[in-house]
């Protein structure tokens, strides 16, 4: 009795095997068929950049409209241009430009800087040399950096920036005696710098205007 009915199981099993091997699998086709599989791809891919784009668009929200549709043009020229890489390269040359003033770097300054703005640093520092006073400026750190007017004149991009940072500034003679500030009075100043550069000239960002609050 009991073989009859292993023979008989055995015979039902072999059957529902064959059934299962006899149907083609409806999710295994649609996993294998390239056409969707692309398809798919296609559409991530696209998804990904939909969200980069918006990425962008939160680093952009508070400007306003007018600067915007300057960036807009940019972009357009300047295939290359964003607004991160911006700002941290005008962290970067106010760092060099303070350091160059500091130490008397001329040629440092003549690669950063506009010809006549140029001039006008280089007679500030022989003026100095002349007086034999020494400005002495020491950049605690650079709290933020915000663009606050763009415009394209005459094929020239302009950018215009106010960098917030913290400093000790001391005026001092040659044998190091301090004539004004302290070593321990940290000062919020607030500069306004204006960045240009010839649309699709390759060449880099340049320093023509400064001030400050």
């Amino acid at each position: 009795m009991e073989l009859i009915f292993l023979a008989a199981l055995t015979a039902f099993i072999i059957y529902k095997l064959f059934q299962v091997l006899g149907k083609e699998d409806e999710n295994l086709k649609k996993f294998t068929h390239i056409e969707p599989v692309v398809d798919t791809i296609k559409k991530c891919v696209k998804q990904v950049k939909n969200v980069e784009f918006e990425i962008i668009s939160l680093k952009e929200a508070n400007l306003n409209p007018k600067i915007k549709n300057v960036f807009e043009k940019i972009i357009i020229e300047e295939n290359e241009f964003s607004i991160n890489k911006f700002l941290n390269g005008a962290k970067k040359a106010f760092k060099m430009i303070l350091t160059a003033l500091n130490n008397d770097e001329t040629e440092t300054l003549k690669k950063l800087l506009e010809k006549k703005l140029y001039e006008k640093f280089t007679n500030e520092i022989a003026k100095r040399k002349e007086k034999k006073i020494n400005y002495d400026v020491t950049l605690i750190g650079i709290k933020d950096v915000k663009i606050i007017d763009a415009n394209i004149k005459n094929n020239t991009i302009n950018i215009k920036v106010e960098i917030h940072s913290e400093q000790i500034i001391q005026v001092t003679d040659n044998n190091k005696n301090i004539i004004s500030g302290s070593p321990n009075n940290i000062l919020q100043i607030f500069d306004i710098w204006n960045f240009s550069k010839k649309i699709k000239s390759g060449n880099l960002w340049l320093l023509t205007e400064t001030t400050s609050k």
